[in-house]
């Protein structure tokens, strides 16, 4: 009899919209916010120039990868895992004016962000 009473209650629970949520932890889909300085906005062929990534989320921060565009082609210039991220880029000479520069950040559960583009131009 005690079998049906839990059983009738069980029904009802589950016919009124009742019955147990269970969750699994918290994902984080929010994406970090991400913005690139760079230590000269003009520079000359061949001139090294330092780039800081600021990143902020809400999870931790997996990493900071830094690039270049070449035709509207982004290419990886460094990767960077530590605070503070930063990296090291040399200006080419290859008779371009200007260099275009970007950062993203990846948090922890795989979701990123990515800077706006910072130009330097070349002298």
């Amino acid at each position: 009899m005690r079998h049906l009473a839990v059983l009738a209650s069980t029904v009802l629970a589950a016919g009124c919209g009742g019955g147990v949520w269970v969750s699994l932890g918290s994902g984080d889909d929010a994406s970090p916010t991400v913005s690139l300085a760079v230590s000269s906005r003009q520079a000359a062929p061949g001139q090294v120039l330092t780039l800081a990534a600021a990143v902020s989320d809400d999870g931790g921060v997996a990493g900071v990868s830094f690039y270049r565009l070449d035709d509207d082609r982004a290419v990886l210039i460094a990767r960077d895992r530590d605070r503070p991220y930063e990296s090291a880029v040399a200006v080419p000479a290859d008779g371009r004016g200007v260099l275009r520069l970007f950062a993203d950040a990846t948090d922890e559960f795989g979701n990123v962000g990515t800077s706006p583009v910072e130009v330097v131009t070349i002298r």
